[in-house]
């Protein structure tokens, strides 16, 4: 009887700490995934922006961008604007003599991290794609891309995915397929890039909504 008590006890005792285990570890799956849709932008100042445009590159002086722009936003109260100018400034940060005659910015996580930051990426290996709002002032071809950060800690990611758009004046969602690649460690959650030969005289350009779904 005795044993028979003492063995019930056992296996009630190895229940309950599976039980208890098993609730663990779905806490903290639970708090750590990534909540759909996943913004890089939904609004200036919304706590669900992620990632920062700190990774200038190319001609850096040609690029301007304001956050809180009002000029009519495809969603929310905010847009991002972003001016171009095209005429080399510097700082250059290119592999020749300036200028580069081309400027773009990464949206990084945390901000300037360009691969050198341990344990800053984020596991967005279950979303398909990554959506955003454009538009431009004047007709001109923009790149767009995520991931493709090298450096030690950079994205898992290694080659950029990525869509080249030539813009209109009206806002129009744009998407960048995600399948096929391996996003489950992200700091470059953004970029654009553009060059002085697909706008001679520069662009000012928008965006809105920029997500991961």
């Amino acid at each position: 009887m005795k044993s028979m008590l003492k063995r019930s006890i056992r296996i009630l005792t190895l229940l309950t700490i599976t039980v208890l285990f098993s609730g663990i570890i779905a806490v903290g799956q639970e708090s750590t995934k990534p909540v759909k849709p996943f913004y890089v932008y939904k609004d200036a100042g919304s706590p669900e922006n992620h990632f920062n445009p700190s990774g200038y590159m190319g001609d850096c002086g040609d690029i301007i961008i304001t956050e809180t722009s009002t000029e009519n936003p495809a969603k929310g109260s905010t847009c991002i604007k972003v001016t171009y100018s095209a005429k080399g400034k510097g700082p250059n940060k290119c592999d020749y003599p300036a200028p580069c005659k081309w400027a773009g910015v990464y949206w990084l996580n945390p901000p300037n991290n360009w691969g050198s930051m341990p344990k800053n990426g984020y596991d967005l290996g279950a979303f398909n794609t990554l959506k955003f709002y454009a538009k431009a002032e004047t007709s001109c071809e923009i790149e767009f891309k995520v991931g493709g950060v090298s450096g030690i800690y950079g994205d898992s990611q290694r080659e950029p995915k990525g869509i080249k758009v030539r813009l209109s004046n009206k806002w129009e969602e744009y998407s960048i397929p995600l399948k096929g690649g391996s996003f489950i460690y992200v700091i470059g959650g953004f970029c654009f890039v553009t060059n002085k030969l697909s706008c001679p005289n520069g662009i000012v350009f928008y965006l809105d909504e920029i997500r991961f779904e």
